[in-house]
């Protein structure tokens, strides 16, 4: 990476540039580095160090800020290994995890996974199983709605804990559509 090489900032003014890396906590718990290798008016591209015989790919430039902005990316050096989690059924910076029963409406749900931007929902008295969507943001305000919620704001933050084995990641990109 170049001095002379562009900031590029996110709408909340965290900075990147071409030539750093990139981290992402996946799904299955691996934390996988990608470096910018181009950003342009619509992109940004990135490679996979673990794959690199994979040619760059890209994600929408709004959503790559958007995860740097929410905390699902993070700029890291990109000399460093990439590390596997420990497995948890919650996410950085989310109170309620799958499995947690809370109330929305008067009507007890069971978290049944927790997306991105999406917390999935089941409503355990149904004979069959319908599922209620909520984003992130809307589920944060229905549960303060419900005294009953209150476990969930009453829990510590889970500590998410490395080991320095380095894996293979599941998946081509750090896109989450993969």
């Amino acid at each position: 990476m170049e001095p002379t090489d562009p900031i590029f900032t996110t709408p909340t003014g965290k900075p990147y540039r071409v030539g750093e890396g990139v981290s992402s906590l996946e799904t299955e718990h691996k934390e996988t580095t990608a470096i910018i290798t181009r950003v342009d008016e619509d992109d940004v591209w990135y490679t996979l160090p673990s794959v690199p015989e994979q040619d760059a790919v890209s994600i929408d430039r709004t959503v790559f800020e958007r995860y740097l902005d929410t905390g699902y990316f993070a700029v890291v050096e990109p000399t460093e290994p990439v590390k596997e989690v420990e497995a948890s059924k919650t996410l950085p910076g989310v109170p309620y995890e799958v499995g947690d029963k809370v109330y929305l409406d008067d009507t007890a749900f069971e978290i049944t996974n927790i997306g991105l931007f999406d917390v999935q929902l089941r409503d355990p008295t149904l004979a069959y199983p319908i599922f209620r969507s909520e984003s992130k943001e809307r589920l944060m305000q229905q549960l303060h709605q419900d005294e009953r919620n209150q476990f969930i704001f009453d829990r510590e933050e889970p500590k998410v804990t490395h080991t320095t084995e380095t894996v293979a990641p599941t998946c081509p990109a750090i896109s989450p559509t993969c």
